[in-house]
């Protein structure tokens, strides 16, 4: 169980998020959502989350450019980005600039789980 750990999810796929939201919030974790990635460096400042969850392409901000600047003010914060992109490339650059772990979507929940206790400070 998610003993209560804060995730943040960032996907401009409202059902998406909500359909995540309800997963981990079954699960024992606290939940926040967001459509864009832009306050992401902040939130996790301020609100003491322990994981962001982060779609690789949002209209607003790529999750690439998301991902740096989160790491500018959290370096330590755990990333895992969800992606239908199939590229290699995006995948391998997403990683190099800080992220933790790649889901594809549509998303295996079990796969999912698992890759969040992996990445979750213990």
């Amino acid at each position: 169980m998610g003993s209560r750990k804060r995730i943040l999810i960032i996907d401009d796929n409202r059902e998406q998020c909500n359909e995540i939201n309800k997963v981990l919030t079954l699960n024992g974790y606290r939940v926040m959502t967001s459509s864009t990635g832009i306050f992401a460096p902040m939130w996790c400042q301020h609100l003491d989350f322990d994981l962001v969850l982060m779609d690789m392409h949002m209209l607003e901000l790529c999750g690439t450019v998301s991902i740096k600047r989160l790491k500018d003010t959290t370096p330590d914060m755990p990333v895992i980005i969800m992606t239908a992109d199939a590229e290699h490339v995006r995948i391998k650059e997403a990683l190099r600039v800080g992220c933790t772990g790649c889901l594809q979507k549509p998303l295996d929940y079990s796969q999912l789980l698992t890759l969040i206790d992996m990445n979750l400070p213990k």
